[in-house]
């Protein structure tokens, strides 16, 4: 049984079958989708670097944290 496999993709595009091209309004659209993604997405990494160097500069003094954690606490239970 010898069954014929396709050589070339099987997929359709909206090129329909000719060159693939952007017009200008595609670019434009694209352009302004990815200088929205960057802007959010910087938020995001600045929130993520700054947790982390948190969590760096928290580990490594455990016990003073702790310590200020608990001094923190006190003082409030005296004042409320």
């Amino acid at each position: 049984m010898n069954s014929a496999t396709p050589t070339g993709p099987m997929w359709s595009t909206s090129s329909f079958g000719h060159e693939a091209s952007m017009s200008e309004q595609d670019l434009d659209a694209l352009s302004r989708h990815l200088s929205r993604c960057r802007r959010s997405s910087h938020h995001l990494f600045t929130l993520r670097c700054s947790a982390e160097a948190f969590r760096r500069a928290v580990s490594s003094r455990v016990v003073s944290t702790l310590a200020g954690l608990l001094l923190l606490g006190f003082m409030a239970s005296l004042l409320f």
